[in-house]
């Protein structure tokens, strides 16, 4: 447990402070490119997300998916591995918890084979 606290719960609770502090510097903003043109970078979320986590490091491997997809506007659908889905669970009330409105990180807990494929095909 001391170590699930130190690195796991210290990592994600990093990276969802990145994508936070990102969020506000994604807009409009000139990427270096040739004099002859201009690129701009701009943020269009895609809609849905689906990610899938392995067992190993859930609440780490849950925030890198959970920092971009919803700091970019997307809602995501977050399926953990069936061997460790409870932290997922978790993170999905203390998002609601946080002001993350209802719908917009969900969890779909299950076994790979069914869940997880499921998940796969429909994207």
């Amino acid at each position: 447990i001391r170590y699930s606290r130190s690195v796991d719960v210290q990592l994600a609770q990093n990276c969802i402070r990145w994508y936070g502090e990102a969020i506000d510097k994604l807009y409009d903003q000139v990427a270096p490119s040739p004099e002859d043109s201009l690129a701009l970078i701009t943020r269009e979320p895609v809609g849905v997300v689906a990610a899938i986590i392995p067992w190993n490091y859930p609440m780490l491997m849950a925030a890198w998916k959970i920092g971009p997809a919803l700091a970019a506007g997307n809602s995501l659908v977050l399926k953990p591995s069936e061997k460790a889905p409870l932290t997922s669970l978790r993170l999905a009330e203390l998002a609601l918890e946080a002001g993350v409105p209802s719908g917009v990180f969900n969890v779909l807990p299950g076994f790979g084979d069914e869940a997880g494929r499921a998940l796969g095909l429909h994207m």
